[in-house]
């Protein structure tokens, strides 16, 4: 009798990259990011970029605003040795996109072996948890994933029992205003004049 032979399961069609670029200034800062940083991050990052150049990418979502790299792009924004365009590539979260440095050979190059450390060690120096902003996420997200109730309670955020997460009923409300500046001089000016004033700031750039 005539035997059967399998046939290989097609493979899926590789999906095509969409592949623009936009202007650094286009994009828009999380409003509500959890990270405040610190000066010395701040300081170790600008000279990240500058020594080592650009490693891993930022992520931002459909409407250009940015999810994750905040502190990455308002140290780029203006830098002398950065382009002021960023590559976007559009993908639906199914595929990890990888950053290919061509000037770079992880086996020879000193500089591509510092920026192995600066990758993980800037993000370790440029954190710092805002607990009002992972409060009002508390609301919104689970966080169990990212963090254990008592990591939260040592942090001032506390938990309301239930799925989810939560904060607690009494947790405070945070009320914020957001002004427009002309320029970063104002931008500098007003937060000078108001933390005198004894208001809590952070800058924002869009």
């Amino acid at each position: 009798m005539p035997t059967a032979t399998a046939k290989p399961a097609a493979s899926k069609p590789a999906k095509a990259a969409v592949v623009s670029r936009l202007k650094i200034s286009s994009l828009t800062a999380d409003r509500r990011n959890a990270n405040k940083g610190t000066d010395r991050g701040r300081k170790a990052l600008d000279a990240s970029l500058r020594d080592l150049g650009a490693g891993r990418s930022v992520l931002i979502d459909r409407k250009g605003r940015i999810i994750a790299g905040n502190k990455t792009i308002g140290a780029a924004l203006g830098s002398k040795t950065m382009d002021q365009e960023v590559i976007v590539v559009k993908t639906d979260g199914t595929q990890i996109v990888a950053v290919q440095r061509t000037d770079l050979d992880l086996e020879k190059d000193s500089k591509a072996k510092a920026l192995a450390i600066a990758d993980n060690r800037v993000s370790e120096l440029d954190l710092a948890w805002d607990k009002d902003v992972l409060a009002q996420m508390a609301h919104e997200s689970n966080l169990s994933p990212f963090f254990t109730e008592k990591e939260l309670r040592k942090m001032g955020v506390g938990l309301a029992d239930g799925e989810g997460g939560g904060v607690a009923p009494d947790m405070p409300v945070i009320f914020s205003v957001i002004v427009d500046c002309k320029g970063e001089k104002a931008q500098n000016d007003l937060l000078t004049r108001l933390e005198k004033e004894g208001y809590s700031c952070r800058l924002l750039i869009s």
